[in-house]
Order: structure tokens, then C-alpha cells, then sequence
């Protein structure tokens, strides 16, 4: 599934998976719809590796990655975590999610 496909997120019913991501968030367009589609169909149960980090990642070498990488996200672990955060890649623009916010309001 890409995770951009929007239609595809709503055909998942609300509260019916976990969804344990492992860097793939990076590729979205729209991070904050993508969150929010998790929050619907994991009714919160979500866990996020996070992506790559450090200063020459994040302003330059992505691109030797992909072209199509927008994101670095922090781990996210519900049970712990209320905001997912991160960075867009190539700027300074600071990512923040307050996931707790998302759970029933998607």
C-alpha cells in the first residue's frame, strides 16, 4: 500500500489494527492526514521506529536516498508518547503530531 493512497486508508474500519511503522511515514506528502488515517483505523495503537537522524541526514543525504523522502520522525510509542514529532527534511521545520488528539477526532 503507499502510503499516500488515501483511499486505501479508508477502507481500514476504525479501531481494527496496531500499527507499528518502521520509517515509511518519511515518504509522506501530507503527514498530518496520514497520522490522522492512523489514529482511525489503530484507534491510537500505533508504534513508530522513527527514521534517520543526524545533521548531514537531514539536510543532505536523504537525497542520495530517495527524492521522494520528506520526513525523519522520532520513535513513537503510544503507551509513552503523546506527540509524534520530527523534522522535514532539507529545512528547519520542526514536525509536531499531538497524536492524543487525532485518537477519535480522524
Amino acid at each position: 500500500m503507499d502510503i499516500n493512497d488515501m483511499d486505501s486508508w479508508r477502507s481500514f474500519e476504525d479501531d481494527s489494527f496496531v500499527i507499528m511503522e518502521t520509517g515509511v511515514l518519511g515518504f509522506s506528502e501530507d503527514i498530518a492526514s496520514v497520522a490522522s488515517q492512523i489514529a482511525r483505523v489503530s484507534g491510537g495503537e500505533f508504534f513508530s521506529a522513527g527514521g534517520n537522524k543526524g545533521l548531514l541526514w537531514e539536510t543532505l543525504l536523504y537525497k542520495t536516498y530517495s527524492k521522494k523522502l520528506n520526513y525523519t520522525m522520532d520513535p513513537f510509542d503510544f503507551r509513552e508518547d503523546v506527540a509524534y514529532t520530527g523534522r522535514r527534511l532539507g529545512g528547519k521545520e520542526r514536525v509536531s503530531i499531538d497524536f492524543s488528539d487525532l485518537i477519535g477526532g480522524a
